[in-house]
């Protein structure tokens, strides 16, 4: 699970905002399977959620996570 977190986080890297389609076109994930990738990550601080359930939306929180994750997935290569 943590390779496909740092994953989604990377991919968020460069983006203001994702929507859990934009996850799961991306990785192929099912819709579930996104959802519970990012709630993971707003659990654990390295994202925010924006609005409701049919319209959320995921922000990275920029700094917290940036160099710890980039530098564990070079790691992982």
């Amino acid at each position: 699970m943590a390779d496909k977190l740092a994953n989604i986080l990377i991919f968020l890297a460069d983006k203001e905002t994702v929507t859990t389609e934009a996850i799961t076109s991306k990785f192929g994930f099912s819709a579930t399977s996104a959802k519970r990738y990012l709630r993971k990550l707003a659990d654990l601080g390295y994202i925010e959620a924006r609005g409701g359930n049919r319209n959320r939306s995921y922000n990275s929180v920029t700094g917290k996570w940036t160099g710890t994750v980039l530098s564990a997935h070079n790691k992982w290569k």
